[in-house]
């Protein structure tokens, strides 16, 4: 485990791609690649399908135009409480109904009756799997990368009858690999109803116009946008004219307003209203020439000082940070704006009263262009009012940013830049927690949350989970600064000073059972602390102990083995995640790094490996690896990944049989992707 304070604004930004929509006949991969080659389609009756060949007019569809679902309630994840997953069941069959404009009808049909993955059974269920075990059994690989899976038998059709979906069941991996949230289980589910009902992949990556990008994101939309809707009415022809309908003229809308506006870097055209009124996956705001109206949330329209996210900022930087494009960027105010990026060795891209503040960094790998010096990205960095130094950033050699304080320690060392909160801790971000000034009973500072759950081992106060301290070496539940104690617990002083207050729940188990019998009968401190380097994370530390500010500790590795995927340095058995991956230094192993990871000698004692780029050329990685998309954002080698980002078991034929002859199954398997990251 490791110390520090600094917000790292590291953004991973992928390369735009073409988008529209596709159908079960003629969705791609993650590389691009087609994922069924059904015949389905195959107009030109050459043995092969061609790209046009797949259409609205021919592709499979639910011919009876409703589709019944039926929903498990018997089994949930830890952190889905069976309210919500009932909530979460209405919300999915509502973003595609709210659909204005198509004929299909989706309903909640009741519980599940079965639990079988693609037995063409005549129900179509949807459930998730919680053990490690089923899910393998069930899905195949990638229990870490698969959010959820569809499979959706449909027959060719011939004879002049139209190709019909049979069946579609859909496995939600509850495994504890992710840590589900409301909107990563609707929008999840919403994506996986979209196969259900006869869409695939239309692109690698164009999460901004449509939920069916086949890198869809752990929190993307959790309705339909853009591309979706109109693949429905593609589809499932309905009345035109309404909210959100393609259109070419104000006399094409029931209210007479047809906006133009870019969605995904492309004018689109539709059919709006006075605001009101909005749907879901839309949003108020003003448009020249119409006012305020209704428009899709990844609208491109914000201008520099807006608030952003959503909608979308205006020539918004993709592929490359740098002068000419913006960013929508939480710079220290609390909320999102959007700013002018800018290069900081030169100034380039800011103008007015404004300055380049450069992006924190741990490696050059983290500025994507440039190096990284001294913490900070050479190349790439944003434009600011009123100084340099952006939230969680250093403040002693430069100011801070309107918005954020520059706090520092008793001595007057350490100077960060801070959010203030009040008595209730108002004033700080979701991802932070309101510690008490020195001197000051009233008035707080906002510390980045780690990832710490009360009642584990700690090192610093930035180590627990938001609404919680770490009180010698154990992260105890607060209550102040807005945090309360269950009903059985008493709100005693911490006795750290400050005045901060801690969950009790009695004395007889910190007494008896902790207390004296293990803390000083077993004489902890008699051991003389191994010394580790934290900048190396666990690796000067033997097996079963990791490194705390300094001492080779028992315990406290994470569960990831190295070069396995992770998210934070405390997945890792060696407390180094590195681009997603878990890394190691390099002078680990004679060998140095493996194939297609480079050591950056001047990054930490001993070098550190970094995972090159796989994007272009998968067969570069190393026996054993598999190149994968991280949940950081990055195509790099890793260990114990599925390749790709669907499965799918090509059987179709043209000519419809018995049961489960001359029918293709889809998976729409779904990797954990994040999307850009915006501080």
């Amino acid at each position: 485990m490791r110390s520090r304070l600094a917000v790292l604004f590291a953004v991973a930004l992928a390369s735009p791609a073409a988008s529209a929509f596709s159908f079960l006949c003629n969705g791609v991969d993650a590389s691009g690649t087609l994922e069924v080659t059904d015949f389905c389609g195959d107009v030109n009756n050459n043995g092969r399908e061609d790209a046009g060949d797949c259409t609205a007019q021919n592709a499979a569809l639910w011919r009876e135009l409703q589709v019944d679902f039926r929903f498990d309630d018997t089994v949930l994840p830890a952190e889905e409480t069976l309210a919500e997953w009932q909530s979460h069941q209405a919300a999915t069959m509502a973003a595609w109904n709210n659909v204005q404009g198509h004929a299909l009808t989706l309903r909640d049909a009741g519980a599940a009756s079965f639990r079988v993955f693609g037995a063409d059974n005549g129900e179509n269920s949807i459930y998730w799997i919680t053990n490690r075990d089923d899910f393998v059994s069930e899905v195949g690989s990638g229990i870490n990368s698969i959010l959820g899976v569809t499979l959706a038998p449909y027959s060719c059709g011939s004879g002049g009858v139209r190709g019909g979906i049979r069946d579609a069941d859909i496995v939600m991996n509850g495994t504890g690999t992710f840590n589900w949230n409301d909107n990563s289980v609707v929008s999840t589910m919403t994506h996986e109803v979209g196969h259900a009902i006869g869409f695939g992949h239309p692109c690698t990556d164009c999460s901004s116009t449509t939920i069916m990008s086949a890198t869809s994101g752990f929190d993307d939309s959790d309705v339909p946008l853009f591309d979706d809707q109109q693949a429905i009415r593609a589809l499932y022809p309905g009345q035109s004219g309404g909210l959100g309908t393609a259109c070419s003229g104000d006399g094409d809308c029931d209210s007479d307003v047809c906006i133009t506006v870019a969605l995904g870097g492309e004018n689109r055209s539709f059919c709006s209203q006075t605001c009101g009124n909005c749907q879901d996956g839309m949003i108020c705001a003003a448009v020249n020439g119409e006012g305020n109206v209704c428009v899709f949330s990844n609208a491109t329209i914000a201008d520099i000082g807006e608030a952003c996210g959503p909608p979308n900022c205006v020539d918004e930087c993709e592929g490359t940070i740098g002068p000419g494009c913006t960013l929508c960027l939480n710079t220290g105010s609390g909320s999102n704006t959007c700013n002018d990026a800018c290069n900081p060795s030169t100034g380039a891209g800011c103008s007015g009263a404004t300055e380049c503040a450069p992006f924190s960094c741990r490696t050059a790998a983290d500025c994507g262009t440039g190096a990284c010096t001294d913490g900070a990205c050479s190349a790439i960095g944003v434009c600011i009012a009123g100084g340099t130094a952006l939230r969680g950033q250093s403040c002693e050699n430069s100011t801070c940013v309107d918005g954020v304080t520059c706090v520092t320690d008793t001595d007057g060392s350490n100077g960060t830049c801070l959010g203030l909160c009040d008595t209730a801790g108002v004033g700080c971000l979701a991802t932070e927690s309101c510690f008490y000034l020195f001197g000051n009973a009233t008035q707080g500072a906002c510390i980045p949350a780690g990832p710490v759950a009360a009642g584990g081992a700690c090192a610093d106060l930035d180590n627990c989970e938001r609404g919680a301290w770490c009180l010698s070496g154990i992260c105890e539940q607060r209550c102040d600064r807005g945090f309360t104690c269950d009903a059985d617990e008493a709100c005693v002083d911490g006795g750290g000073g400050g005045g901060m207050r801690i969950c009790d729940g009695g004395a007889e188990g910190e007494g008896e059972g902790e207390g004296e019998g293990e803390g000083e009968g077993e004489g902890e401190g008699e051991q003389p602390a191994n010394e580790c380097r934290v900048a190396r994370g666990n690796f000067d530390c033997p097996a079963g102990e990791s490194c705390d500010d300094g001492d080779c500790v028992s315990g406290g590795e994470g569960p990831t083995p190295t070069f396995g995927i992770c998210e934070l340095d405390g997945d890792c058995s060696g407390d180094l995640c590195i681009k997603g991956v878990c890394s190691r230094p390099c002078d680990v192993s004679d060998d140095g790094c493996p194939q297609a990871w480079t050591c950056e000698r001047d990054t930490i004692p001993g070098g550190l490996c970094v995972p090159d780029s796989c994007l272009d050329d998968a067969s570069i990685c190393a026996e054993g690896f598999t190149c994968t998309y991280s949940p950081t954002g990055f195509n790099v080698c890793a260990k114990g990944v599925s390749a790709g980002a669907c499965g799918c078991d090509a059987t179709a034929t043209a000519t419809p049989a018995a049961p489960l002859t001359g029918l293709l199954l889809l998976g729409g398997v779904d990797l954990l992707r994040r999307r850009r990251r915006r501080a």
